[in-house]
């Protein structure tokens, strides 16, 4: 596995990828085994020589996916109760790239957000799964407010993406409401923390 990693590395390298992290690590993935959570989170069960680390007494990891923010669904253990405009159709849509794709990756660092969720982009055929989620106007761009996290060439494709194709930013540059609102706004507005259900 890990020579499959290096060797994925060198590739990022010869693609014209900037590796800004020597920790970073890309593996590639199963699909056949991905559990599916909503359009930007997925669960995976991480061999144990793939660098990745799982906690005491877990066989998945849960992958925060980075450079975008699509709809919530409904997830009454983290306190949302109902699903957020577009947020199924968002779930859907990431299921529906990564079942028709021939290759699939993780890049990571091996970082987790505040909530022990593994950061990182998800290449589906070399592309941010960010840029394709962007272009379908299903998601937000997220790096204008959190930065690359250390990965400039995914990150630029979401922008590129946003920028120039998001169907949710040509409705708001025209004044116009979008379909469904920065979900960052939609769960300070809408997610009850106090009343999350522990399953």
């Amino acid at each position: 596995m890990r020579s499959s990693i290096l060797a994925a590395g060198l590739l990022c390298l010869a693609a014209g990828w900037a590796v800004a992290d020597p920790k970073m690590l890309i593996i590639a993935l199963d699909k056949s085994k991905i559990v599916y959570d909503d359009g930007d989170t997925i669960e995976y069960p991480f061999p144990a020589d793939s660098g990745v680390a799982l906690s005491e007494g877990k066989t998945t990891r849960e992958l925060r996916l980075l450079g975008y923010d699509t709809p919530e669904t409904m997830h009454p253990h983290h306190g949302i109760f109902y699903n957020q405009p577009l947020g199924p159709e968002a779930s859907a849509r990431l299921k529906k790239f990564i079942a028709k794709a021939k290759k699939l990756e993780a890049v990571t660092t091996g970082e987790s957000d505040k909530y022990g969720r593994l950061l990182a982009h998800l290449l589906i055929d070399g592309v941010p799964s960010g840029a394709l989620m962007v272009k379908e106007g299903l998601a937000y761009e997220t790096i204008s407010f959190y930065g690359d996290n250390g990965f400039p060439e995914p990150s630029r494709q979401i922008l590129e993406a946003w920028n120039s194709k998001s169907r949710i930013k040509k409705i708001m540059d025209k004044g116009q409401e979008p379909p469904t609102i920065n979900p960052h706004i939609w769960r300070k507005n809408n997610q009850r923390h106090e009343k999350a259900i522990l399953l």
